[in-house]
């Protein structure tokens, strides 16, 4: 996959006979840093068995054309918030920084799912009506980490499930990467899903 400007992509698919070979010179290849993501998801599901919701963000740099995570902050026992800084007319989301110009597209988010500390609450092995709410007003995937008891100890492997950008929910998706047991390439996940919403233009 590459990352290519939309005006260049448009002058090239119209004008160009070698389409492809033009494209791949003129953009940049996405690459996914998948250890760095693994690691923060895995700390992600960790942290959160103490009872708060943490939470990643995952984002493309359209400087580096990397997929990446990056730790967001710690919610309450029932949420979390993404901060994110909204372009509206590029139909995208940028990661809450300091950058300028801003760089860091989000394309998914993922936190934990603790045990309820609210008397006669249980968690559900599920994604809640804010996780699918979020999803499609910012056409992410969001996605739940397993983080209540009986989902194992820390650095346990443990489930995701994902609320789609369409307003679908998903369960049991992949699982984190554990002690090597999980294989879910999420970042690669992400950018399938937000990049089919067809609202980034950039």
């Amino acid at each position: 996959m590459y990352l290519i400007e939309n005006n260049k992509y448009s002058e090239i698919v119209n004008s160009s006979n070698n389409v492809t070979a033009t494209l791949q010179s003129s953009g940049q290849e996405i690459t996914i840093d998948d250890t760095k993501i693994q690691n923060d998801i895995q700390a992600v599901r960790d942290n959160s068995l103490g009872g708060l919701e943490h939470q990643a963000i995952l984002y493309l740099d359209r400087n580096t054309a990397t997929i990446s995570s990056e730790i967001g902050p710690v919610g309450t026992n029932s949420e979390t918030t993404i901060s994110s800084y909204p372009a509206p007319s590029q139909g995208l989301n940028f990661v809450d920084n300091n950058d300028s110009p801003r760089s860091k597209m989000i394309i998914g988010q993922a936190h934990g799912h603790p045990d309820s500390n609210t008397p006669g609450y249980v968690t559900e092995r599920n994604m809640s009506e804010k996780d699918k709410g979020t999803a499609q007003n910012m056409q992410i995937p969001i996605y739940g980490l397993d983080a209540m008891s009986g989902s194992g100890r820390s650095g346990n492997s443990a489930n995701i499930h994902r609320a789609n950008p369409n307003g679908t929910i998903d369960l049991k998706v992949g699982k984190t990467k554990g002690s090597g047991a999980g294989n879910f390439n999420i970042g690669k996940n992400a950018m399938e899903l937000w990049g089919r919403s067809g609202r980034p233009i950039f």
